[in-house]
């Protein structure tokens, strides 16, 4: 029985070739301040992609995407994902608050908490806060009086403080730059928290003694789970080892779920997704035991060991990391690529010690050390760049780019150069960047290489696209491709560190072209609605491609880019589409007019 499916042929007009530039700069209200990772999905499922932002401890972005190339900011107080519900604004941030009442300002700034004492004269604020990270202390103006001590017994650092005058006490955590959160308030009596105010919206404290506590966010996952009860898990550091400081909830990952307009935070220790002491980076999302039940996978830093946690019917999560022999306690970066095509997913894993292929037996995984140069890798990205019906995987290096080919269920590795691709970048994606059928690849830096029919790659330089600083220049790099006004175009998001840490964004929107081409989003079954890992089959005359869900994906640390894009090049119709459902299932779509962005359900029973 055929699932359902839906979509829109777009007007011709939209077509029509534009002989300017391809892509045009266009406005971004984004938050680059101690930005860490970008990334792409449908926030709020009106069918228009959006964009997200995950920034340490300080403020996210929550773009939607209006359908035409623009954005609406989502506030992140009304997303329901603040870091400190209880405190709006407490996030570090470039900005101050408005001292608007006399009274004592808490807030963070510039991985600074600064404690602003504004005309308070007859009625000091008196308290101390505990630090669990050393300090450096600077007065200015007129504060009032402080003192700091160390306390040996959990290495605390306490900093009594009487607030009284206009003045600034700001307290630095080390090393610098280090929101050293977990930080106990203790006032010194309940009076006092009518004059004290917390965060950039200037938010009274309930009682005189609270924990104020950021996450340092570093990996979002958006999970569509039907009904409109999408889920959101997040990754964040380690806490600084302090799981004694915190209550049990917040010694689990960030989980929430959507409820009516805005997200509720779950308790991520009863459901199995349980932190530890893992300082956790990037996560993705995938059925990975073949049960039809996806399944969280985390890494760690600071020789901290890898996580698993295996889903299951009820929805909760049990970590098996070490049982199937993914428990790497070295850093790196992974991508799921099913090599031998069995119907398991199995992992690139660019980590300390070179490139391994973690080959999936279904019981356990088998490491097998990949003959490719050892680089400390950024990015993976996944895509089937020579059309042979199996994907590849391009690892992007500020040491050296890597090309690993799969041939026949194993990955062979080529120097990029030898197909005129860059030697090395912060950044890479598999993208047809002009629907003609064939994958190109944008490098950061480096910009745009269109492949050409012998399959090598020339550098674009038709393309619109400013040239980003050298790779000497930059510390870190960051690009998104995606289509945000569904005209079958990408567009692109690209963010650039230089050495002083600054982050500079752009956002370019891609003109239509002369060419054709198709956009697929499946519906999966539950416990899958993504259908992370189904394989799609588009034919047409003269053309073969294949794609799988998640290939899309470019963000670093994240997932949530679940569209399949196909070039068709002169072709208006595709004769046959193929779907094969992560569980084997397979489904098969004829005679589908191109131009057109297909929403396909899994097969009901």
């Amino acid at each position: 029985m055929l699932g359902m499916v839906a979509g829109c042929i777009l007007p011709a007009k939209w077509r029509r070739p534009d002989q300017s530039n391809p892509f045009q700069v266009r406005p971004l209200p984004i938050e680059s301040f101690h930005l860490f990772d970008i990334g792409v999905t449908d926030m709020n499922g009106d069918g228009v992609l959006d964009l997200f932002t995950a920034n340490h401890s300080a403020r996210q972005s929550f773009l939607l995407g209006n359908g035409r190339g623009g954005w609406k900011e989502w506030p992140l107080e009304a997303t329901g994902l603040s870091q400190s519900p209880a405190f709006p604004g407490l996030e570090d941030s470039d900005h101050t608050p408005q001292f608007t009442t006399p009274g004592l300002y808490l807030y963070w700034n510039d991985s600074r908490l600064v404690l602003n004492s504004h005309h308070l004269t007859s009625n000091p604020v008196r308290g101390q806060l505990i630090f669990f990270t050393p300090l450096t202390i600077e007065s200015r103006g007129d504060f009032g009086a402080w003192t700091s001590s160390l306390v040996q017994t959990g290495k605390r650092t306490v900093v009594g403080f009487q607030a009284n005058g206009n003045g600034q006490l700001i307290l630095t955590p080390q090393p610098y730059p280090r929101v050293g959160s977990p930080i106990r308030l203790e006032l010194a009596d309940a009076a006092m928290t009518r004059r004290t105010f917390i965060g950039q919206e200037r938010t009274s404290p309930p009682e005189p003694n609270i924990l104020l506590d950021l996450k340092d966010r570093h990996g979002v996952i958006w999970l569509p789970a039907g009904d409109e009860e999408t889920r959101v898990f997040i990754t964040g550091g380690a806490n600084l080892g302090l799981t004694d400081v915190l209550p049990s909830d917040r010694r689990a990952y960030e989980y929430f779920q959507m409820d009516g307009q805005r997200f509720r935070r779950l308790d991520g220790a009863r459901w199995g997704l349980k932190k530890g002491g893992c300082a956790a980076r990037q996560a993705s999302f995938r059925d990975v035991n073949g049960d039809g039940w996806g399944d969280f996978y985390v890494t760690c830093v600071r020789q901290t060991a890898n996580q698993l946690f295996l889903g299951s019917e009820e929805g909760r999560f049990t970590e098996t990391a070490a049982d199937l022999g993914l428990d790497m306690p070295d850093a790196g970066t992974f991508a799921w690529l099913d090599v031998d095509d069995d119907g398991r997913p199995d992992m690139i894993w660019a980590g300390e010690y070179g490139v391994s292929l973690y080959r999936n037996l279904g019981e356990h995984f088998r490491r097998e050390q990949i003959e490719a140069p050892k680089v400390w890798a950024q990015h993976i990205t996944l895509g089937d760049f020579d059309g042979d019906g199996d994907g590849d995987a391009f690892v992007a290096s500020k040491d050296a780019n890597l090309i690993l080919i799969n041939d026949d269920g194993a990955l062979r590795y080529q120097a990029p150069e030898s197909l005129g691709l860059p030697r090395a970048s912060l950044t890479a994606h598999w993208v047809d960047v002009d629907n003609d059928g064939r994958m190109d690849l944008h490098a950061v830096p480096g910009g745009v290489f269109r492949q050409t029919a012998d399959g090598r790659f020339q550098p674009a330089t038709d393309m619109g696209l400013p040239p980003a600083p050298a790779l000497e220049n930059l510390r870190s790099a960051r690009a998104v491709w995606f289509d945000a006004d569904n005209d079958g175009y990408q567009e692109l998001v690209t963010a650039t560190q230089t050495l002083d840490k600054q982050w500079q964004v752009a956002y370019f929107q891609r003109r239509p072209g002369p060419n054709h081409w198709l956009e697929v989003l499946l519906h999966g079954p539950e416990g899958n609605e993504a259908a992370m890992g189904a394989k799609v089959i588009v034919q047409a005359e003269g053309i073969h491609r294949e794609s799988r869900v998640g290939w899309s994906e470019s963000s670093h640390y994240g997932q949530g880019h679940y569209r399949l894009y196909f070039g068709m090049g002169t072709q208006t119709m595709i004769d046959r589409l193929t779907i094969l459902w992560p569980d084997g299932n397979e489904q098969t779509l004829t005679r589908i007019p191109a131009d057109q962005v297909l929403d396909v359900f899994y097969p009901a029973p």
